[in-house]
């Protein structure tokens, strides 16, 4: 009886703990649908208008890649408010950040050409790349635009 009693505690224990991650999660879950409203903000807009991301390049070819995008929303852009270009690599923001020039501003309406210098691929056949912009500490908007490119010999 008494080892019944034991095992009987630990199921529940173990149903608790499951409850709770599982709250957890709902939690996060909640917290990304709303910063993906955020996304679609009227402050916060932007919509890329070209880039000259090439669709193949050599392997450990250094390149050049022109992003313009224009300024969507009522917000105006500036390195100094912490709005930048984002590049994903693969799905996967790994931080690197395409400025605005000190001291411009860039206005409704207006449109802005980034730069992102040295880009190579080294050692994989392909990769995706994708542009979208971001208020740093706060959130992604905006258009996100990928583009695949092939690495040759």
């Amino acid at each position: 009886m008494h080892n019944r009693i034991i095992r009987l505690l630990k199921n529940v224990l173990i149903v608790s703990f499951l409850i709770l991650l599982t709250m957890i999660s709902f939690e996060k879950e909640k917290c990304r649908a709303q910063n993906a409203r955020e996304y679609k903000s009227v402050e916060l807009d932007a919509e890329i208008i070209s880039h000259t991301a090439p669709a193949t390049v050599r392997q450990k070819e250094i390149c050049q890649i022109y992003i313009t995008v224009k300024n969507r929303g009522e917000t105006v852009w500036s390195d100094e408010d912490k709005i930048a270009l984002c590049v994903w690599q693969d799905d996967v923001d790994w931080g690197f950040r395409a400025r605005i020039l000190d001291g411009m501003k860039i206005q409704k309406g207006e449109s802005y050409t980034f730069l992102l210098e040295g880009f190579s691929i080294s050692d994989k056949e392909r990769t995706k790349l994708e542009f979208q912009m971001v208020k740093e500490e706060v959130t992604y908007f905006g258009e996100r635009e990928a583009v695949e490119i092939v690495a040759v010999e």
